[in-house]
């Protein structure tokens, strides 16, 4: 905020006659010039956000009281909901001085100004009064005013000003004009603070919870397979995985198992904290499925895995419909003419293979684990498909392929299986960065809205 005043208002004029402040109820009797000394002053006192309340609040008072004669002051800022006023600051108080930092509407001539919206006078005898000390002698308060700030019908707080001498009528009728500004300065001002606690509160929060997500990332990421254990079973791979968020509702699943290798990518409902939750949950039944329980057939392990999710989440009796959509193959040793058996089920999703120069997609069954309302639990199945030493599976969510561009075209599974097949030979890194590229152009400046998830593997 500019601020130009020092202690008068007249100061702002150049006019040598109104240098000394008795001539102010004169000069105040001008019409035109009461009216430009209002304005400089509304001027001057007007909100700005890089201000603190307590800072305008203070600026106010030490120009305005010496303007009007006023000995002392204190400006309260009232709440209207809890019908209560709160101390702000003030002029020319003491530290020794006692100070209500609260007051109820109706509670002393504050709180009375407050309850009625009207301003009181009070005029003590000497004998009776109030006395203030100073450093030489005692001098009694002549007046005390009390006026309850409002604009636009809004009561936004209360201004106490205390007189050594009877006030000027031309000074009490500045205050009264000057009132509705400074309540729509104040009212601006007290808005400003609470949308700055507000904001600060928010802030906290949001810490709060992006440090607990931030937590529980470290959590899913422990239930992802480890690079050493994945090099082992797949020495020849890429992992693209890009979360939505901080926290994934895509995973991806490896397990060695008598002389198979299971592979699964998998896409549950939603995505950030309600994704993971299920992404655990996911992770949980197909270790105890494969691992524990030994079921090797994939079809058996959706079957499995779907009954599973709907006890899990009470489907039978309840309306939840979360689920996840995901592929599984089981890889068998190469043979010993370098024949790989594959067996893949897929909840709709499907299987991309590269073999003998062309590119081969085994689809999934149309089913989504979990969710399902008919009449009878849909059969999952399985198909086979033998390939050879060198040559390529893919397995992916829909992130990809369903990624937006700024006209909100996807990027399309057709586009993904052709990139696929276009870059097959190339090392697996490199296809990851093509991948990853490809996508960014697509995408530009696009926000991300699902977890993307896509798997190589070199058998």
């Amino acid at each position: 905020m500019e601020v130009f005043f020092t202690i008068s208002i007249l100061n702002l004029y150049t006019n040598p006659l109104v240098d000394h402040p008795k001539l102010l109820p004169t000069l105040l009797e001008n019409k035109e010039f009461y009216d430009l000394a209002v304005a400089k002053f509304v001027d001057v006192m007007q909100w700005h956000q890089d201000i603190a309340l307590d800072s305008w609040a203070e600026n106010l008072l030490e120009n305005l009281i010496p303007l009007v004669e006023g000995v002392r002051a204190s400006l309260y800022v009232a709440s209207p909901e809890e019908k209560e006023l709160t101390f702000l600051t003030g002029f020319a108080l003491d530290s020794s001085d006692e100070v209500k930092e609260t007051l109820c509407y109706g509670e002393d001539l504050i709180g009375q100004a407050a309850k009625k919206r009207e301003s009181i006078t009070v005029a003590p005898q000497v004998d009776e009064g109030v006395i203030l000390d100073t450093t030489t002698s005692q001098i009694p308060i002549r007046q005390i005013l009390v006026q309850p700030i409002v604009s636009n019908n809004q009561l936004s707080g209360v201004m106490e000003v205390l007189f050594f001498k009877d006030p000027e009528p031309e000074y009490l009728e500045f205050l009264k004009q000057l009132n509705p500004h400074i309540g729509s300065n104040l009212n601006l001002h007290i808005q400003e603070e609470k949308l700055k606690s507000r904001n600060n509160e928010l802030d906290e929060k949001n810490k709060q919870i992006t440090s607990s997500i931030k937590y529980a990332k470290n959590i899913q990421d422990a239930i992802l397979p480890v690079v050493g254990y994945f090099e082992k079973a797949f020495r020849d791979h890429f992992i693209l995985f890009l979360p939505k968020d901080i926290v994934s509702g895509d995973f991806y699943w490896v397990s060695q198992v008598e002389n198979n290798t299971f592979l699964a990518v998998v896409d549950c409902t939603g995505h950030g904290v309600a994704g993971a939750f299920m992404s655990m949950i996911g992770n949980t039944l197909l270790n105890q499925i494969i691992n524990e329980k030994h079921i090797l057939e994939p079809e058996q392990i959706l079957d499995v895995l779907n009954h599973n999710i709907r006890l899990a989440l009470k489907q039978d009796t309840s309306n939840n419909k979360d689920g996840m959509d995901l592929g599984i193959c089981r890889i068998a040793s190469p043979d010993e003419n370098g024949k790989i058996a594959v067996v893949y089920a897929g909840a709709k999703r499907p299987l991309y293979t590269v073999h003998q120069g062309e590119l081969v997609e085994l689809p999934g069954d149309r089913y989504s684990i979990g969710g399902w309302f008919g009449v009878d639990l849909p059969e999952f199945t399985n198909k086979t498909i033998t390939l050879e030493v060198g040559d390529v599976i893919y397995i992916t969510t829909d992130g990809y392929s369903d990624a937006a561009n700024e006209r909100r075209k996807k990027f399309g599974r057709r586009k993904l299986k052709k990139l696929l097949f276009a870059h097959n030979e190339k090392s697996m890194q490199h296809q990851k960065r093509f991948l990853h590229q490809a996508l960014n152009d697509h995408q530009l400046n696009t926000e991300q809205r699902d977890d993307i998830t896509v798997v190589g593997v070199r058998l």
